[in-house]
């Protein structure tokens, strides 16, 4: 395979996007019970009770204007949907570059400081199947990260150079172990999830063709990949050896065909420093009647875009949701409290929140379920189960 003659490197990432990051996972993050697909599911209902409608399968086109006010959606089959009030979570780079006429016309200046702000990482995630169960396998919801060497500058600029060299950054995931309700949906079963960063030029020759049919060469290098992930999954955890029944390898080409990011980029618009002083990037935009929403008004990730859901609400209704989501969190963190005050055992707390093995406590780990560090030697048995111990407090959730 051709690599580019520069491969771009990655960017430096605001701290205070990392302080928010490892502040939400001091105290143990939690899981949806039932899979992520129950977030949508139970938000559903509540859209229907209101005379909203869902539509699937429904691309949007173009967002209709009428003088400077935003009136409501073209589809890309022809239909028009009016509406007094147009909420994009298409990712801000999109609503601006893509789906206003005249690429925004005299909102350009907003345009080009989207666009002056680099696409997130993109990456590689393998899915894994097992046919036995996490808890037989004494797998509990621990994340595990895996980094060559503590200069993780240097690594990812030797990956970026050259595919074959040790992975940058591996996270490890173990959903099916997490969710308490993931045995009684699927019985004698157990899933794993294997994600690295990549840089998306090593894809782009692929871009253009479509989904599924991108040709041998596209096909051999995931492969490549996909078995050197598998190799790193049973290095970092040796009980799946000769266990692993399905698995299967998503690229940046699928992100961009499933969600329409142009770099197939994992998080919206690149959390740096610069990112966090736009003014632009926030829910209200200079269109009357359209609102920007999820991760681009608020943060990277699953709780950056819920965040930014109550954000543009709170802009709609100029009411602060915040403050009231912020009361109603603190009041049942008193009550978590004062039950495990009553009870004096502080780890119940990452029990209730993510169930990590019928025998486990938050504090033990069990070392048989792990193996050793990419090079073999990186890691100390005792620095490993240390590292991991705290891992589990502090990183039960993805």
């Amino acid at each position: 395979m051709v690599l580019p003659s520069s491969p771009p490197l990655y960017l430096a990432c605001s701290f205070g996007l990392h302080a928010l990051v490892a502040n939400h996972y001091l105290e143990g993050a939690s899981y949806p019970v039932g899979g992520a697909g129950r977030i949508a599911e139970t938000i559903a209902p509540i859209i229907e009770r209101a005379g909203g409608k869902i539509v699937i399968n429904a691309e949007a086109a173009e967002i209709l204007l009428e003088n400077t006010t935003a009136i409501g959606v073209r589809m890309v089959d022809g239909r028009e949907m009016r509406a007094p009030i147009v909420v994009s979570d298409t990712g801000a780079r999109n609503t601006f570059e893509r789906f206003l006429p005249g690429k925004a016309g005299k909102h350009r200046k907003i345009t080009d400081q989207i666009l002056s702000i680099p696409p997130s990482q993109a990456h590689v995630c393998l899915y894994v199947g097992v046919k036995e169960t996490a808890a037989n396998l004494d797998i509990a919801g621990t994340n595990i990260w895996v980094h060559p060497s503590p200069d993780h500058d240097a690594n990812l600029r030797s990956f970026a150079s050259d595919p074959k060299a040790a992975f940058p950054s591996v996270f490890i995931s173990f959903p099916s172990a997490k969710d308490p309700d993931f045995e009684r949906r699927h019985p004698g079963h157990a899933t794993v999830e294997v994600v690295t960063c990549v840089p998306y030029q090593w894809f782009e020759r692929w871009q253009n063709s479509r989904w599924r049919r991108h040709g041998s060469d596209y096909d051999a290098f995931k492969q490549q990949l996909s078995f050197r992930l598998q190799e790193e999954l049973i290095r970092q955890v040796p009980v799946l050896a000769g266990k692993i029944d399905y698995a299967e390898l998503s690229t940046p080409l699928s992100t961009r065909h499933f969600m329409n990011y142009q770099h197939g980029e994992m998080y919206g618009l690149s959390g740096t420093p610069e990112r966090f002083g736009l003014r632009c990037l926030t829910p209200q935009t200079p269109i009357r009647g359209l609102y920007l929403t999820g991760q681009d008004v608020a943060s990277p990730g699953v709780t950056g875009a819920l965040f930014g859901g109550v954000l543009t609400v709170s802009a709609i209704l100029k009411r602060n949701l915040m403050g009231a989501i912020a009361k109603e969190g603190n009041g049942r963190k008193r009550k978590r409290e004062h039950g495990l005050r009553n009870t004096g055992r502080r780890s119940q707390e990452l029990v209730e929140q993510t169930p990590i093995g019928k025998d486990s406590t938050a504090e033990q780990v069990a070392p048989s379920a792990f193996g050793e560090s990419s090079d073999g030697s990186a890691v100390g048995a005792d620095h490993r189960d240390r590292h991991l111990s705290l891992t589990r407090r502090t990183a039960n959730g993805q």
